[in-house]
C-alpha cells in the first residue's frame, strides 16, 4: 500500500515534473538540478515512507501541471485539445476524492482555468463530464459509509467511540480561532517550526522571485495562476477550518501537493532570471540537508524536525550572501579608461637601413 500510494504519487511527480521541465524550455542540465531540488531538497520523498494520500495528490497535481501547458499550447496554435481535457477533468476528479477539503477546489481550479483559456461551452462540458464520475463516486461512497454529504469528520459524533484521539477541539472542518490567533496560525502554516516554506527550502525563491517572472505574459501563465490561486484557497481554508497543522506529521500534510505549482513557478525562475540560478543551487544545497534530516525523521512526529532552525538559518545567511555579492556586482562602477599619455612622435625609419 505504501508503494502504491506514497511511492507512486511520488514517482509519477517526479516524472511529470521532468516533462514540465523541458516543455517550460529549461536547458537539460538545469532541468535536472530542479529536478533534483524537488525530489530531494523537499519533504515530498519523506511522505514516500507511509500510505498518504496527499502524496498521491502531488502526483496528481503534477500531472494536471502538465497537461495545463499543453493545453495553453493547444489553444494558441487554434488545435483542439480534447485529449488534455478529458485527462485534466478525470485527474481532477480524481483529486476531489484524495482530499475533501482541497479537492473541490482542484476542481474549480481547473474548471476555471478552461472556461478562461477555452472560452467555449465544448471544452467546458468536456471538462465537466471527465470530472463528474469521480466526484459522484466520492460523494456516494462518504454518504454510503456515513449517511452524511459533507465529510464525515466534519461530524463529531462519528469519533465518539472509546479511545478515540478526536474531538471537536481536533478535528479538521470547524472555525475556532479568535481574529489576531487565526492571523497567527496561518502564518505559522507557511513559515514556522511547522512552516510549509522553511521545510522546502527551494520554494523560498519562489516566493521571492516569483512576481519578478509571473508579471510578464508567457506560456501557461494563466494556467500556473490556477493552479497557484487553488494553493492559496487552500491555505486560507485550512487556516480557517483547523488547528492543528495537520496533526502529528511533519510540516502540514495537507500541503504536500503544493509543490508541483511551486517548482513550475521556480522553472520559469530559473529559465528567466539566469542571475538567481546561484540562489537556487544554495537553497537546494542546504534543502538537502534538511530533507535528510526530515527523512530519518520520519513523516509522522510529535516534535519539529532536529535542527531545523539551525539548517534554516545556515540557508537564509548563505542566500542573503550570494544576493549581497550580486547586488555589489551591479552597483560596482565600471572600469575608468586609462587617461592618454603624451604624445609620443612615431620613430622615424632611416630607410637606408631598411
Amino acid at each position: 500500500m505504501t508503494v502504491l500510494t506514497g511511492g507512486l504519487g511520488y514517482a509519477a511527480a517526479v516524472g511529470c515534473l521532468w516533462v514540465l521541465g523541458r516543455r517550460v524550455g529549461l536547458s537539460p542540465g538545469w532541468r535536472a538540478a530542479w529536478l533534483a531540488g524537488f525530489a530531494l531538497s523537499t519533504y515530498a520523498l519523506t511522505y514516500t515512507q507511509h500510505v498518504n494520500t496527499h502524496t498521491v495528490q502531488l502526483g496528481v497535481v503534477a500531472g494536471m501541471c502538465v497537461l495545463l501547458v499543453q493545453l495553453a499550447a493547444a489553444a494558441r496554435d487554434g488545435r483542439p485539445a480534447w485529449g488534455s481535457l478529458v485527462g485534466l477533468g478525470t485527474l481532477a476528479g480524481f483529486g476531489f476524492n484524495l482530499d475533501f477539503g482541497s479537492g473541490p477546489l482542484l476542481v474549480g481550479a481547473g474548471l476555471g482555468v478552461v472556461a478562461w483559456r477555452m472560452r467555449r461551452a465544448g471544452p467546458v462540458l468536456a471538462y465537466t463530464l471527465a470530472v463528474a464520475p469521480w466526484v459522484a463516486a466520492g460523494v456516494g461512497i462518504n454518504y454510503a459509509v456515513g449517511g452524511v454529504w459533507k465529510p464525515i469528520n466534519m461530524y463529531p459524533e462519528h469519533f465518539e467511540f472509546p479511545g478515540s484521539p478526536f474531538t471537536q477541539q481536533n478535528l479538521t472542518g470547524f472555525s475556532r480561532h479568535e481574529p489576531l490567533d487565526q492571523l497567527l496560525y496561518a502564518g505559522a502554516m507557511l513559515f514556522g517550526k511547522h512552516g510549509f516554506w522553511n521545510h522546502n527550502l527551494p520554494v523560498l525563491l519562489a516566493v521571492a522571485a516569483g512576481w519578478s517572472v509571473l508579471r510578464r505574459p508567457f506560456p501557461g501563465r494563466v494556467e500556473l495562476l490556477g493552479l497557484l490561486g487553488w494553493c492559496s484557497a487552500t491555505w486560507l481554508l485550512y487556516a480557517a477550518l483547523s488547528n492543528n497543522m495537520g496533526g502529528g506529521c511533519c510540516s502540514v500534510r495537507w500541503f504536500v501537493p503544493f509543490l508541483a505549482p511551486s517548482f513550475w513557478v521556480l522553472a520559469v525562475v530559473l529559465r528567466d532570471r539566469p542571475d538567481l540560478r546561484p540562489d537556487f543551487v544554495a537553497l537546494a544545497a542546504w534543502g538537502a540537508v534538511l530533507a535528510g534530516l526530515m527523512w530519518w525523521k520520519g513523516p509522522w512526529t510529535m516534535r519539529m524536525v532536529p535542527l531545523m532552525w539551525p539548517v534554516v538559518g545556515c540557508a537564509l545567511l548563505t542566500w542573503g550572501g550570494i544576493a549581497y555579492r550580486r547586488g555589489t556586482m551591479r552597483t560596482r562602477p565600471a572600469a575608468a579608461e586609462p587617461e592618454p599619455g603624451p604624445a609620443v612622435e612615431p620613430a622615424r625609419v632611416d630607410r637606408r637601413a631598411a
